[in-house]
């Protein structure tokens, strides 16, 4: 793997995963999931959810469970499978509730669903997420859950003339979700600045842009 042998380092990984089922947790699950990531170096997204999904089949006790279906799902969005993400997320959110990365599963589901124009079902997702998560697990997606369900009831689609911040370093949410959201839309406009997810140093150059936006 430090080598960069992504192919081989997969094959080995992979096969330590499977073998360790009755020896070691610590190192199986471990194993799946840096076997999931040379893959995802590689941008093998389909083999990379294989790899990642064999971690809660296999180690559904560990830690790194929910992270499996996570990140499983998010390999197969990457692959263009939404379906097969949108399965897997809703594995995770069912089986570990109380998983580190819950509320993230809660908020993929909820944005992929309204990207879909299935606005109904995104506000469900999101509703769930405010019920069932903690906000101490993760303030950020707990709290944009509350905001985008309340927007979606009051604007179920946009039709209005749009602008649309997203940080090029955002590691919460892909810029990409939000270049495939204006793409579809010609009354958007998305603009990228370099922050990161909560876009708080940036805050003067976007209250500059809007008043720029409403003046157009």
């Amino acid at each position: 793997y430090k080598r960069n042998n992504i192919t081989r380092a997969a094959q080995i990984l992979r096969e330590v995963g499977e073998r360790c089922t009755h020896m070691s947790d610590k190192v199986g699950a471990p194993a799946l999931y840096i076997a999931g990531k040379s893959l995802e170096r590689a941008k093998r997204w389909p083999q990379a959810a294989q790899a990642y999904v064999r971690i809660p089949a296999l180690y559904p006790d560990h830690s790194m469970a929910d992270d499996g279906y996570a990140l499983a799902g998010i390999a197969w969005a990457e692959a263009g499978q939404l379906d097969k993400a949108q399965r897997l997320w809703s594995k995770q959110v069912a089986a570990y509730p109380e998983g580190d990365l819950v509320a993230e599963g809660f908020w993929r589901l909820a944005w992929t669903h309204y990207l879909a124009g299935t606005t109904d079902k995104a506000i469900e997702w999101a509703d769930r997420m405010v019920r069932e998560v903690p906000i101490g697990l993760d303030p950020v997606h707990r709290v944009g859950a509350r905001y985008w369900a309340s927007r979606w009831r009051l604007y179920p689609d946009v039709k209005q003339p749009t602008l649309v911040f997203h940080g090029r370093m955002d590691e919460t949410v892909k810029p990409e979700l939000s270049t495939e959201f204006a793409w579809s839309r010609a009354n958007v406009q998305l603009q990228f600045l370099d922050s990161d997810h909560q876009m708080l140093d940036v805050v003067e150059t976007i209250w500059e842009r809007v008043a720029m936006f409403y003046q157009e």
